[in-house]
């Protein structure tokens, strides 16, 4: 269809942008830059267009030839927020590939400084207190629970940027795993239990709520919503990060269910969160509510570890990256799987990923990403600093 859609107007940028997306994620990233290429040294100046351009060029290990096209519409007046705010961040993510550090930074933290939203942090903390209160592991072994269900089911879960995609994409290399993606079910499910108004930040904080009818509500809900899905595969994924917000419901509703605990050193995730343009930036737009976003989600996860009996995998992303087959080994087996040389080969085989990780996935495992932090370790004392009080970074 866009294809159909370029030949009647070679000259939409629009098109071409959408065009040249589908191409990089079929991994035919040359055909997107020679798609793109031609309609940037023309003068293109839509937003998105460069945008994808700059992608494709960094894939390609071509980075410079994005940076002046990106400059140039990026230092226009008249540019709305919405167009301004992505195209800033893969002008950092293009000086960030050159190595030119302070002004990488500086396109991240104007980009930021674009969010009108702020995220009620305090909020969540709030929220994240009254479940470690309520939901002891004495509470929770005497909520009802619908016994049996959840077979098959890997929930990934973990701090964005933590390696979600990176885990989905290895299992989904095996011939016996369906990739469900990031899946919406396991909130909506939440949402037929608990009118608390901490369900905005997706938490189920009133264990009282979780009766034998409204669990098992849940638990038919998600597994009717996932069904028409994994019809093929023996292990389906949902890797949903935020859903680790959710891991209490997950044992009562989805008991036999296992759970992948994606981690990644602190820094290095919330600064990656810091230069990403999600749907939703507020969490990351300042750093230090980055810094408390981090520890909740892993104090959160601590907290289920010790409370719940959900069978859980730890994958670090360091340790997959330095120790690869006996690391994947490990993960196969936890989902029950025997062992594929596939799934060393995940970014060349399998189904491609559609999340803010596609690129870096598609280059399959790298070290360069491991200690990142350090190349912008002038800007990043507030993250830094709070990290510190909060317990999760050493002191230097």
């Amino acid at each position: 269809m866009l294809r159909e859609a370029h030949r009647r107007a070679p000259a939409s940028q629009v098109v071409l942008a959408n065009l040249a997306e589908i191409l990089a994620t079929r991994r035919e990233h040359q055909q997107a830059f020679d798609l793109l290429q031609p309609m940037v040294a023309r003068g293109a100046d839509r937003p998105g267009l460069l945008a994808q351009f700059g992608r494709v060029c960094r894939f390609l290990g071509r980075a410079e030839e994005a940076l002046e096209p990106l400059q140039r519409v990026a230092a226009r007046e008249d540019l709305p927020p919405v167009g301004l705010q992505p195209l800033l961040f893969e002008l950092g993510a293009v000086l960030d590939a050159m190595g030119r550090y302070e002004e990488a930074f500086g396109a991240f933290a104007r980009a930021n400084g674009l969010e009108s939203r702020l995220y009620d942090i305090a909020g969540q903390s709030a929220a994240i207190d009254r479940v470690v209160a309520e939901w002891s592991r004495d509470a929770v072994a005497a909520a009802p629970r619908a016994e049996g269900a959840g077979a098959g089911l890997v929930f990934i879960v973990g701090m964005r940027r933590s390696g979600t995609t990176l885990a989905e994409r290895i299992l989904a290399s095996h011939p016996r795993v369906v990739a469900g993606g990031e899946r919406p079910h396991l909130r909506e499910a939440a949402a037929l239990i608990d009118a608390d108004p901490a369900r905005r930040f997706g938490i189920v904080t009133d264990l009282a709520a979780c009766t034998a009818d409204s669990v098992a509500a849940a638990s038919r809900h998600y597994l009717d919503a996932v069904a028409p899905l994994r019809e093929t595969g023996e292990v389906f994924t949902d890797k949903m990060p935020a859903n680790l917000k959710l891991l209490g419901l997950v044992q009562l509703a989805l008991p036999e269910a296992r759970v992948v605990w994606c981690r990644r050193d602190p820094l290095d995730t919330c600064l990656s969160c810091y230069m990403q343009p999600f749907n939703d930036n507020s969490f990351c737009a300042d750093l230090g509510t980055l810094a408390r976003y981090s520890h909740d989600c892993e104090r959160l996860m601590r907290h289920w570890r010790a409370a719940l009996d959900l069978r859980a995998f730890e994958l670090e992303y360091e340790t997959l990256v330095a120790e690869p087959e006996p690391t994947v080994r490990g993960l196969l087996e936890f989902c029950g799987l025997p062992f594929d040389d596939a799934c060393l080969r995940f970014d060349r085989t399998g189904p491609v990923a559609r999340t803010a990780s596609t690129d870096q996935v598609a280059r399959g495992l790298y070290s360069s990403s491991i200690g990142r932090a350090e190349h912008y370790r002038e800007f990043l004392g507030p993250l830094r600093s709070e990290l510190h009080r909060l317990g999760d970074l050493p002191a230097d």
